[in-house]
């Protein structure tokens, strides 16, 4: 374990500032949509717009990540999401492009270039835990968005807040910097960059590896409901559930910290007693159920039920994040853990692009929150329990 804490420590600190760039958005429209004459509860249009941008940059990261080596790729994502907040401080509706195509170069190839780093680096017996403790990252970020954004917006300005994670973003790429000649070194500086072959080498790569498409599947599905989760959850305990802007934000946080202690139990116990598979399929269902219970949420909720089931949802729906990179490292061809990370990477971020957005565009049709959340309970129910019942070969043998 001791060779990796260093990889674990750097790749961990670089996914956090990015999880919570991508929901500086999210959680601050509250506050910035009246500035920025746009509706809040659009919001969930905003992330979709995001990993549309960073679902073909993660699928093509894998030649990348092999010339330039994952820390350096990581490096550029942080100095991208660092513009993109900046450019976004500055309270100007016509730069939210820019700020979104920013975003989605800096989300898109993080995990596969984390998941160079990290294969190379840990043990096979360890790797579901390993990548749950990096994913980890995930939740922690939006903790750290939920908790700290809302507050620094109302004592400062939604501008000064957004512009602090951006410095933040900045400083983490420069402070990992001495790291890299030793997690780079088996770079490829002769790799040729050839566009196109960086887009279909993961894909067929996917198609090639036993149980890749499946697990590309049940990560579409996931995906979009965790994100969902995420993005809209903050908007929704506002305006919907009567919930002040800096109490919505602390149950965003209390969700999103449990959810990072709990990955590292679902790992533990996928690592040594249950098929990681049946895991991720149990999480699957968990939430599901936790999505139906919450279009029932109202004004008449008290408080802690209510904060309760967001604690559940949260460690169901973010729970599997880490158990199935490691999957996917363990099913890769020696030294292409980033090539298949970024193969799969279009399934999940396909679900992150797409079920937000129909989420969204459920809301402004039926201006029913209840109805957006069981539209993505469903499948994710489905998703649980196919899950639960695959005996896969591959899986067996790893």
């Amino acid at each position: 374990m001791k060779p990796v804490l260093p990889a674990l420590a750097a790749t961990f600190a670089i996914q956090i500032l990015l999880s919570t760039s991508a929901l500086v958005g999210p959680v601050l429209a509250p506050i910035a949509a009246a500035d920025l004459g746009v509706d809040a509860a659009r919001v969930g249009f905003f992330v979709s717009s995001i990993y549309i941008f960073a679902a073909p940059v993660g699928l093509i990261s894998g030649g990348f990540i092999a010339r330039f080596g994952g820390l350096r790729v990581s490096q550029v994502c942080l100095a991208a999401a660092a513009v993109a907040l900046t450019l976004a401080a500055i309270g100007s509706v016509w730069l939210l492009p820019l700020v979104v195509i920013l975003l989605g170069l800096g989300v898109g190839p993080s995990t596969p270039a984390s998941s160079q780093i990290l294969a190379r680096l840990t043990p096979r017996h360890l790797m579901n835990l390993v990548f749950s403790i990096k994913q980890t990252a995930v939740p922690l970020g939006a903790a750290l968005a939920g908790l700290a954004l809302p507050s620094l917006a109302i004592a400062f300005g939604w501008n000064a807040a957004v512009l602090v994670a951006g410095v933040a973003c900045l400083a983490t790429a420069v402070f990992v910097q001495p790291l890299r000649g030793r997690f780079d070194s088996t770079r490829d500086t002769a790799h040729q960059l050839d566009i196109r072959q960086q887009v279909v080498r993961p894909l067929r790569l996917v198609l090639k590896t036993p149980g890749a498409f499946h697990l590309g599947v049940m990560a579409f599905v996931y995906a979009g409901l965790q994100t969902c989760v995420s993005s809209v959850l903050v908007t929704f305990l506002v305006q919907q559930v009567g919930q002040s802007p800096v109490r919505a934000g602390l149950v965003l946080s209390t969700t999103q910290a449990s959810a990072a202690v709990a990955r590292v139990v679902w790992a533990a116990v996928a690592d040594r007693y249950v098929s990681p598979y049946a895991m991720m399929g149990a999480l699957g269902i968990v939430s599901a159920v936790c999505a139906f219970i919450t279009a029932t949420f109202s004004p008449a909720w008290p408080f802690f039920p209510l904060a309760a089931v967001c604690v559940v949802f949260g460690i169901s729906s973010t729970g599997w994040n880490g158990i199935f990179l490691a999957q996917i490292a363990r099913l890769a061809p020696p030294g292409r853990a980033g090539e298949l990370t970024g193969g799969t990477t279009l399934y999940n971020f396909g679900g992150v692009v797409i079920l937000p957005a129909i989420f969204s565009a459920i809301l402004a049709a039926t201006n029913s929150y209840a109805v957006a959340f069981v539209a993505l309970a469903v499948p994710t129910l489905v998703a649980g329990a196919t899950l639960i019942r695959r005996r896969d070969d591959a899986e067996r043998a790893a």
